[in-house]
């Protein structure tokens, strides 16, 4: 029963958390492009280039990037939302990643 509890709790907080994103201009990551970031670049997104993803906003450098986005949107999410992972982590606060 304990276990069960655990898991219950557990899964509350992680839908919870999962769709919480820093959405700060309007866009996970501040508009910059989330595909970009394993390519070890930081491109601003282009308005012409956008999706929403579980009920938040992306915008892209390009079309091909989108399209990456699209077939695998879970490899490209920012942990912790796109806040500081050490700020949530040791502080329990959420802060803005600065770009």
């Amino acid at each position: 029963m304990k276990q069960l509890i655990y898991i219950f709790f557990f899964g509350i907080f992680f839908t919870q958390t999962q769709s919480d994103y820093n959405t700060k201009k309007g866009f996970v990551a501040e508009g910059y492009d989330v595909v970009s970031y394993f390519e070890n670049k930081a491109e601003e997104g282009n308005k012409n280039f956008t999706t929403t993803y579980d009920g938040t906003k992306f915008k892209f450098v390009s079309q091909i990037h989108l399209d990456k986005f699209t077939a695998n949107p879970e490899q490209y999410i920012p942990q912790y939302g796109g806040y500081c992972a050490y700020a949530v982590a040791e502080k329990g606060k959420k802060i803005d990643l600065k770009l």
